[in-house]
């Protein structure tokens, strides 16, 4: 099983690396204020990808960090009213009671 995941990953960069040979021609980008940019095709599109999954990172990220601070207050309060927190099991859903 190993081989078969590292000959996929193999299959992967070498269609990728093709097809980033095939896209070298230079392409314009218009910015505002007359601005231009120009750059390989396959570069821009790496640049838009890279862009799309930090900006869909940084989402994540943000919900990750509002549930951590809802976790600890709940804690907080739950040390507060001199209990121990519950701490549901793994296979138990976390809003189910």
């Amino acid at each position: 099983m190993r081989y078969a995941g590292w000959l996929l990953k193999a299959t992967a960069f070498v269609l990728l690396v093709g097809f980033a040979l095939r896209n070298t021609a230079p392409a314009t980008v218009r910015l505002y204020l007359g601005q231009e940019w120009q750059a390989p095709l396959v570069f821009l599109l790496l640049v838009a990808f890279a862009l799309g999954a930090a900006a869909g990172f940084a989402a994540g990220w943000s919900q990750v960090q509002r549930l951590r601070r809802t976790l600890r207050a709940l804690e907080a309060r739950a040390a507060a009213a001199g209990r121990e927190p519950r701490v549901p099991h793994p296979d138990q859903g976390l809003l189910e009671s």
